[in-house]
């Protein structure tokens, strides 16, 4: 009885290493589209790194207050009313140039302190506890551009602090109003300002007054 062979014949031969090349090529093809995903990753994070980099290095520096000159250190431009009820007065150190002649006989005279019992380097103040309100005063300096921002309190004394009536300040940038307060009375605590006056040439400061306590820029400084 004749034996039968267990060979391959061509034809099954032929197709077997078909499939095994095609599996290789496929393999191939796979590992360079996984290379290719992560080289083009690694080109994607390194344009991000590249633009943030980029963006850090052009951001505008934030100013830094290099000198600040003290408003009580500071000759006015300009008072108004220009007479002997304009009651905005300096303190800081004796014989300080008050404002019109007007002595320094005021609470802030006395203690220095603001309502809420704050010592301050020194400042301005207007109203005097015996006078009438000095509703619509104001005072002017001129500081040229000098500075990029003014900076201070806003509060009244503390021997007016249980004051009835209603204040406010207003502070104006070359006639253009920047700040207002809100309505001031006894209890408000002092209110911080700080106000952008780059480029400007005047600052002038307004108090609106239905009585006569006394309320006081503190510790207020033109800064650059």
């Amino acid at each position: 009885m004749e034996q039968q062979s267990n060979a391959p014949t061509p034809k099954r031969g032929k197709t077997l290493g078909f499939v095994i090349i095609s599996i290789v090529l496929v393999a191939v093809f796979g590992l360079g589209m996984v290379f290719s995903n992560v080289v083009l990753r690694n080109e994607v994070v390194a344009e991000t790194y590249v633009e943030v980099v980029m963006e850090v290095e052009t951001v505008t520096p934030v100013n830094v207050i290099t000198h600040t000159t003290w408003i009580h250190d500071m000759d006015w431009f300009f008072a108004y009313p220009r007479t002997e009820c304009t009651h905005w007065h300096c303190w800081h150190r004796e014989n300080c140039g008050d404002i019109n002649g007007w002595f320094r006989n005021g609470n802030w005279e006395i203690n220095r302190l603001d309502n809420a019992g704050n010592a301050h380097v020194g400042g301005i103040f207007s109203g005097t506890s015996n006078r009438h309100s000095d509703n619509g005063h104001s005072i002017t300096y001129l500081i040229n551009g000098e500075y990029f921002s003014f900076s201070g309190y806003i509060a009244l004394a503390h021997g007016s602090r249980e004051a009835q009536q209603s204040y406010s300040i207003h502070i104006y940038a070359d006639n253009v109003r920047v700040f207002s307060t809100p309505t001031i009375t006894g209890g408000v605590a002092p209110i911080f300002f700080d106000i952008d006056v780059t480029g400007v040439e005047q600052v002038r400061i307004v108090r609106n007054a239905t009585g006569s306590a006394e309320i006081g820029i503190l510790s207020a400084g033109f800064h650059r």
